[in-house]
């Protein structure tokens, strides 16, 4: 999901094999057991609730855009497990008015008390297939961003619009109560009055006319989805498809747009057909190339990744890239809990930078500029969500989409680009084979084994800690070589391993290399690199880190410190061998022995004059107690 974030002047659209083995799942079961619990607490009563494995459900509704209400039957279809229990709980918001429930086509009482609906399943043999339906209406409550919501387009028309995510689905149709258990198949059929279209997931089969001049949309998708992912939206839509070509075959894109944006659209079927192929061969082929992908317009400030149609705002790039990347990092594969929603958010919106990076470089460049500012300024806090019954600390603009992206970027950065793809294809496919849930431990250990490292420091440090690392890089330079540290300070929040770039710049060539942190102190590596003059540390604001550049006197020599240049015309740098601390203050005397007076320093060793300074060319003495004694050190002014 995107939203608007204000970013300084910048308008962003931010907003997606084994587990280990066995232990590993079933973490992953509790973590999102456990997480649901928390928020069914607060709804009701009895927060033990457990869940049938739904292999199809099957919906009627009907809608118009002119009226906020739902009225129809949601079908649910399972094998009966009784060691689940002998009641089925379907979450239903209580404003909603159930009429009555079938089982297996037969009327069956019910309850329905603090927002859950209890269906008896006394009777039904092990193994049974079976079906519940439920048929209900009314007026939904407004919950989350604005689960069930009518809104107006730009132009003046009508659109009702659905938008579950997180919590939102039970607002409008009765739903799991487990998020962590998805749906095998789905099939709505929406029921409109003439002249709207209905949005849905998965293929438009047919439309059939019926009486009183309403229609029904009969859409199918035969794939597992979560039920936030479930949406629709209706109104007075201009429909436009056609194709783009991918791995798997002939994709249909197919769109329902605001009939005024309709040569909007049409332009922009180059930008989506390339994000399309982007993608799809980055990673593993387009999870639902069966079916279709697509947009639909709504009067919402952002975008919504419902399964094989997103819903946006606008075409724009940024937006359209983000949903798209969920259909991969959300849908294919869901976070296990809302606490590792950065599995959704972090992906998309990185996913978004990288189609920046390889068809809008200047694009990118940008953005890790503005990020990296972003997310280092004003209260820190962590990747994962403490909280997951806080809506707005779920999807925190500042930690979920930004911070998250950033991490993502260092880790590439870190581990390299072939074995970050290499893991992620491997953590999607694992997620595939296991109900379709990702971890934030599944995903180490796929990237563990690509990568030959072990990546848990990486993650349990950037993704728990509330602050960033105070990165010192100390380098001087010999005839052939320049010879470079990275240490962390000790004192702050533990140690953030990962990998800086260094921009090493002489007369003749510019030269990045990379210099991996492995302990709070480091050690000295040397390049041969003749000339060099300046470095600069982080250049493209790949790390979130603040740097302090100090360059020292080649240890080698003779002399503790010496000047450059010399001589100088205006400022100028004092250098100390590695060891030797530089004074905060020091003195200038005239080549007759006159103070000129005290003048301070900046940590990196430089002495900045203003413009009432002037001295006159010639030579002078800058003189200051050091930690092995008193110094006086000669420098020439050139006029």
């Amino acid at each position: 999901m995107q939203r608007i974030f204000k970013i300084q002047l910048c308008f962003l659209l931010i907003a997606g094999c084994v587990l280990g083995q066995g232990n590993t799942i079933h973490k992953v079961l509790e973590i999102a057991q456990a997480e649901q619990h928390q928020f069914i607490n607060q709804l009701v009563l009895n927060p033990e609730l457990p869940s049938q494995h739904f292999l199809k459900t099957e919906t009627w509704w009907q809608l118009s855009s002119q009226q906020r209400r739902i009225d129809g039957s949601v079908k649910h279809c399972f094998r009966f497990d009784p060691q689940q229990s002998d009641m089925l709980f379907l979450l239903l918001a209580q404003e909603l008015i159930v009429d009555s429930v079938l089982l297996n086509n037969q009327l069956q009482p019910f309850q329905h008390n603090n927002n859950i609906l209890s269906i008896s399943l006394e009777g039904i043999a092990p193994q049974a297939y079976t079906q519940v339906q439920v048929y209900y209406g009314g007026i939904p409550p407004s919950g989350g961003f604005g689960s069930f919501e009518i809104g107006f387009s730009p132009y003046g028309r009508k659109y009702l619009y659905t938008l579950s995510e997180p919590y939102g689905s039970a607002d409008w149709w009765p739903c799991p109560t487990t998020r962590n258990v998805k749906i095998d198949t789905l099939s709505e059929h929406i029921i409109t009055p003439a002249g709207e279209l209905a949005a849905g997931n998965g293929i438009l089969q047919s439309i059939d006319t019926l009486p009183g001049g309403r229609t029904q949309f009969n859409w199918h998708h035969a794939h597992s989805v979560a039920p936030y992912l479930i949406g629709t939206s209706v109104g007075e839509y201009l429909s436009e498809q056609y194709e783009v070509p991918l791995t798997l075959g002939n994709l249909p894109v197919l769109n329902f747009i605001y009939p005024e944006e309709n040569e909007f659209w049409i332009n922009a079927r180059p930008n989506i057909s390339r994000m399309l192929t982007f993608f799809d061969s980055l990673f593993i082929p387009y999870p639902f190339s069966d079916e279709k992908y697509g947009h639909a317009q709504f009067p919402w400030g952002g975008g919504i990744e419902h399964q094989t149609m997103s819903f946006v705002r606008n075409m724009d790039q940024v937006l359209c890239s983000h949903e798209l990347a969920h259909q991969w990092f959300g849908n294919l594969v869901t976070c296990n809990s809302w606490q590792n929603i950065w599995l959704n958010e972090g992906f998309a919106t990185y996913l978004s930078a990288l189609y920046d990076e390889r068809f809008r470089p200047q694009e990118f460049d940008l953005w890790r500029q503005t990020q990296k500012n972003f997310v280092m300024e004003g209260e820190g806090g962590t990747v994962l969500v403490s909280d997951t019954t806080d809506v707005s600390r779920i999807f925190s603009g500042k930690f979920s989409y930004f911070k998250s992206a950033m991490i993502l970027n260092m880790l590439r950065l870190h581990i390299g680009k072939q074995s970050f793809y290499s893991g992620l294809r491997n953590y999607l496919q694992s997620g595939i084979e296991t109900g379709g849930y990702g971890s934030t431990e599944s995903l180490i250990y796929h990237l563990n084994l690509a990568s030959g490292k072990q990546l848990e420091p990486f993650f349990n440090q950037w993704l728990n800690s509330t602050g960033f690392p105070i990165i010192n890089v100390s380098w001087y330079t010999t005839q052939k070589a320049i010879s470079i540290k990275l240490n962390q300070d000790p004192n702050q929040e533990g140690l953030f391993p990962g990998t800086v770039p260094i921009r090493v710049a002489s007369q003749y060539s510019d030269t990045l290399i990379l210099v991996d942190i492995s302990s709070a102190e480091g050690e000295w590596i040397n390049i041969n690199k003749p000339g060099v003059n300046t470095i600069t540390a982080d250049p493209y604001s790949d790390v979130l880190a603040y740097f302090q550049v100090r360059q020292y006197h080649n240890p080698a020599s003779n002399q503790r410190f010496t000047v450059a240049p010399n001589p100088a015309k205006d400022d100028f740098r004092i250098l100390a061998i590695p060891g030797e601390e530089l004074p905060a203050k020091l003195e200038i005397y005239s080549s007759s022995g006159a103070s000129l007076g005290e003048f301070a320093l900046t940590s990196s060793g430089e002495i900045v004059f203003n413009n009432l300074i002037k001295f006159s060319s010639g030579l002078y003495y800058m003189r200051w107690l050091s930690n092995s004694g008193p110094v006086t050190l000669p420098v020439v002014f050139l006029p």
